[in-house]
């Protein structure tokens, strides 16, 4: 799933990079680096799984080696 599918998900749903940042407790750019593979959190990943109703590893999905 690309950054911008995962946005538009969120947005369907309410919620704003602001707002998923807010309850979740860090900054709209860690947020924003996490939904464009920039950085990982587990918990901004499960936020954003449990919001959207998917497991992480269906939004990122781990590389075969």
């Amino acid at each position: 799933m690309t950054g911008l599918q995962i946005r538009g998900l969120l947005l369907t749903r309410g919620y704003t990079m602001s707002r998923a940042a807010d309850e979740i407790g860090v900054s709209i750019n860690m947020v924003a680096m996490v939904v464009n593979r920039q950085r990982t959190s587990a918990r901004v990943r499960r936020w954003i799984a449990d919001k959207l109703g998917l497991s992480v590893n269906q939004i990122w999905p781990q590389k075969a080696s």
